[in-house]
Parts: C-alpha cells; structure tokens; sequence
C-alpha cells in the first residue's frame, strides 16, 4: 500500500510494543495537520501497520565484577632466639670386655663294651692251719695229781704231736697248777708246748730239774 505524500520518512514516530507484533505510525510534524485535518474531515485517518521483524533473543553481557583489593598481609611475628643447647656430658669410655675363653673340645665318649656274665666261682676249700714245726727239744712229764697213769696218758698226746718225750714219772711237792719250766733260752719253745696241752703257766726251771730240756707237771687232767 501507497503511503500518503504528506508522510515522510522524519516523521514516523515508531511505537513498539513488546511482546504485542504490531507497530502504529503517526505524523508527529506540525506543518502536516492541515492535509491531517482535511483527511479527517473526510472521515478516515491514514493507519500504517508494519509487520515486525523476526527478533533475535537478546545477547545478555555480564560484566565482571570488580575484584575486591587484596588484604595486607600481616607482618610475621618475630622468631624467638634459639636456646643455647647444654654441652653434652662426656660418655664414660666403654669397660674393655673380657676375652672369651676357647671352650674345650668334649672328648668322645668310649662306647661301653658289654661285660661278660662272671662265671660262678667255686668257694674255696678252708685249707688246714700248717703244721708248727716242733723243736728238737727234749721232754720229761710228770705227774703231781695223785691220778694214776696221768703222766703216761699225757706224754702219749705230746708225742702224737712230734714232741721228743724222754721220760715220765712222778712229783713230788706242792706245785700250784700244771706248769711247764724251761732252762735259760727255751722260753719260746716252753710257751710253744703250754699251747699245744692248753697249759698257762710258764716258770724257770729250778733244781733237781735237769737243764737242758723242758719240764711239764701236771696237777690236774
């Protein structure tokens, strides 16, 4: 559609409403309102309609906001002084240990050698006392009892003995119990004899008794 002449592009005012997709256009000069006035006499008043152009959706842009300032940082505090550290005390000097004696080497042991069973041993035999040896010495018994045949019986067991009896008879006087009386260096031989008839009384021999040889009296059996 033809815009009326008394129209010019200056004049449009352009109203637009967001959101409604239409757009009305009125002369806003004030030289055009005598040709407006004679056209609304004449009953009609000129209406233009622009269709809108397709929108684009709105760039949005976000400023940036403005950085706070930085904090002061605080001063460091000031480092206390290091102690002084205490001098290490000297370390006793180490006890010189004892050197270890060498052990000795255990000796092996033998193995033990299995004992024989002992054989049974034959009790001995008591062997007999040996036979004294009887002095080559002469005997005279006698008999001083009052008990007939003494001397002779007497005599007879000296002579089984190996006694050299050279006489028998009989004594007379007191005499205290069976004696034998020996000359001077036949002691041992007289107290060889007392053993052998069991006699205990041993005397030197006196006179009438003969002194080369021994003198056994019997008192009692």
């Amino acid at each position: 559609m033809a815009l009326p002449s008394s129209v010019t592009l200056g004049s449009l005012a352009l109203v637009v409403a967001a959101g409604v997709g239409f757009a009305i256009v009125t002369s806003g000069a004030a030289g055009d309102s005598a040709p407006a006035a004679a056209e609304a006499s004449t009953g009609s008043t000129p209406t233009v309609i622009v269709k809108p152009k397709p929108t684009t959706a709105p760039t949005v842009i976000i400023e940036p906001k403005p950085t706070s300032a930085p904090k002061p940082t605080s001063a460091p505090q000031p480092t206390s002084a290091p102690q002084p550290t205490s001098a290490p005390q000297p370390t006793s000097a180490p006890q010189p240990t004892s050197t270890p004696q060498p052990t000795s080497t255990p000796q092996p042991t033998s193995t033990p050698q299995p004992t024989s069973t002992p054989e049974p041993t034959s009790t001995p035999e008591p062997k007999p006392p040996p036979t004294p040896v009887i002095p080559a010495v002469l005997v005279e018994v006698y008999n001083n009892s009052g008990i007939s045949g003494l001397a002779a019986a007497k005599a007879a067991v000296l002579q089984d003995a190996g006694w050299n009896v050279a006489a028998t008879d009989n004594w007379y006087g007191d005499i205290a119990a069976n004696t034998v009386y020996y000359p001077d260096g036949r002691r041992a031989q007289a107290s060889q004899l007392a053993d052998e008839m069991g006699i205990t009384r041993l005397r030197p021999a006196v006179s009438p008794m003969q002194f080369d040889r021994l003198t056994v009296i019997f008192t009692a059996a």
